[in-house]
Order: structure tokens, then C-alpha cells, then sequence
């Protein structure tokens, strides 16, 4: 799509503004990436959303994360998914991404989305944007594709720098860090080759 117009219609989605998040929802990840199942956007920020509220219960997680949870990735119909570890790797290419993120969003009609977050919400979103992605790779491997191991293993490093330098709120940090534990024993038993017998407390 042009940046420059951006207001694309159809007979199913009068609205620029939903236009533009529906077909958000079905770009495609991993595309540089050899993988068994297809991931898109919808994909993935609706299972950021499940974290989320795994993470939280029994309390409830406010609306503005949910809705932001939703939406974080919609802005990638205008520029693709680009690879997190690229991202990571180079400030001033995300700066530029979420730039022309916000130029889409604004020719769409809807002037870059943005949500009343806490610092907690901000940092929970963050955490459960990375542990999706490694989830998802840990779910590629249980189906025989080990080529995504190295970028699960990247995952556990950001998620552990993350807890350790900007922890979640309390409540939520002996999930969080059961959950990391969790993914990192099944990478390392899958890097191996050893069976891996820990549990996933709920």
C-alpha cells in the first residue's frame, strides 16, 4: 500500500481505520524464517492477550493492555514484520519503523493509536510480546523444526535482562519467571537431546 494514501476500502470493511487492522492482522511473521505452521500478526497478539491474562489471574488486566495488546503489531501492514532480532540489533532501523508506523496509522484516519499504560502495563506488555514469540518457537520445535532454536534462545536472554533490570509488578514476577525457567529447560533439553520433565505451574 502507499503510504501517501493508505485509505484503502473494500465491500467487507467500509472503514479505512478497520480496513487497515484486519489486513494488519494477517501479515505475516517469520518470513525470513523456515517454519511448519503459518504465524501472523493475529496470531500472535491475540496469544500476547492470553499471556496477559494467564499472567494476571486470578486478577483481571485492565482494557487499555488488552486493546493494546490487540493492536501493538497492526502498524506492521505498512512496513512488514521485520525480524525482532534485527530490530534488536539496530535502534535507529526500529526508530524508523515505528515512524512510518505512525504515518500509516495516520493516513488511515486513526492518528497512531496510543493507550493510557502504566510503567507495569508497558513492561508486562513488552515481556509478553517476547515470551510469545519464544513460545511460539517452542511449539515449532515440538513439531521437528529446530531451525528456530537460535531465536528462542534470544528470547530467553531478552527476557531475562528484562526481569532482572525492569521487573514486572510483584504479583506477577514468580509467574513470570516460572514461565522463562519453563521455555529455557525445553530449549536446552531440545538442544541436547534430552528428555525435558519440568512442569508449567498454572
Amino acid at each position: 500500500m502507499d503510504l501517501k494514501k493508505g485509505k484503502q476500502m473494500t465491500a467487507l470493511t467500509p472503514s479505512p481505520i478497520l480496513s487497515s487492522i484486519r489486513n494488519g492482522m494477517l501479515v505475516k511473521r517469520f518470513h525470513t524464517q523456515s517454519i511448519l505452521r503459518e504465524d501472523t500478526v493475529g496470531h500472535h497478539s491475540a496469544n500476547v492477550a492470553a499471556l496477559i491474562i494467564w499472567i494476571c489471574h486470578p486478577s483481571y488486566p485492565s482494557s487499555e493492555i488488552l486493546c493494546a495488546s490487540i493492536l501493538h503489531d497492526v502498524g506492521e501492514y505498512w512496513t512488514g514484520d521485520t525480524p525482532a532480532q534485527v530490530k534488536w540489533g539496530s535502534k535507529t532501523l526500529k526508530d524508523e519503523l515505528d515512524r512510518l508506523e505512525k504515518v500509516g496509522w495516520k493516513n488511515s484516519g486513526w492518528n497512531d493509536p496510543k493507550f493510557d499504560l502504566s510503567t507495569d502495563d508497558e513492561r508486562m506488555l513488552k515481556f509478553c510480546d517476547i515470551a510469545e514469540l519464544c513460545l511460539k518457537c517452542i511449539h515449532e520445535i515440538e513439531l521437528g523444526n529446530k531451525t528456530v532454536l537460535d531465536i528462542g534462545n534470544r528470547c530467553i536472554e531478552r527476557l531475562d535482562g528484562m526481569l532482572n533490570s525492569s521487573p514486572l509488578d510483584s504479583r506477577f514476577m514468580g509467574r513470570a519467571n516460572n514461565l522463562v525457567n519453563f521455555m529455557e529447560g525445553v530449549l536446552n533439553a531440545s538442544e541436547h537431546e534430552t528428555n525435558w520433565r519440568g512442569t508449567l505451574q498454572v
